[in-house]
């Protein structure tokens, strides 16, 4: 049995196919793209010609909350990466635009299996801008990571 940060990481990126296949059919990001479900983002400069979404696995919480009951948060995090030319601003702008799109669609949405809902959206951590400036500056790569935490409870 995998580990539920695992299976949340599953979850999301099988919704995000469903929806670039068209399901539902009325939401759709800016961008077309296929997620992969990996332990963390690595690929070769040469293969980020194309859009790359990649979502990880990347937390676990757990918090006493009452008598008999947990609160446990899991980490999900959706990288976006793409080599644009020469830093190219279009290209940036809506690399930058599917992050925030990402964002605002899990806000608040529930998974069904596992039982989990998505109580905060944003950029990683770590990040203090929307993208990694190093990279686009370095090798013309476009890198951000969209940081999810899912919540359920545990217990009786």
């Amino acid at each position: 049995m995998s580990s539920v940060t695992a299976q949340i990481a599953d979850a999301v990126a099988t919704e995000l196919t469903s929806i670039q296949a068209g399901e539902p059919p009325e939401h759709a990001f800016g961008l077309a793209f296929t997620p992969v479900r990996a332990w963390r983002p690595r690929y070769a400069l040469k293969d980020l010609a194309e859009l790359k979404v990649t979502v990880c696995p990347s937390a676990f919480n757990l918090q006493f909350a009452a008598r008999a009951r947990t609160q446990v948060e899991y980490g999900c995090e959706i990288a976006i990466q793409q080599k644009v030319e020469g830093g190219g601003d279009p290209a940036v702008d809506a690399l930058a635009g599917l992050a925030e799109e990402l964002a605002e669609y899990w806000i608040g949405r529930r998974l069904d299996s596992p039982d989990a809902v998505c109580v905060a959206a944003g950029l990683a951590p770590e990040s203090v801008r929307l993208f990694v400036p190093e990279h686009l500056d370095a090798e013309n790569l476009f890198t951000a990571v969209v940081a999810l935490t899912f919540r359920r409870w545990e217990g009786t």
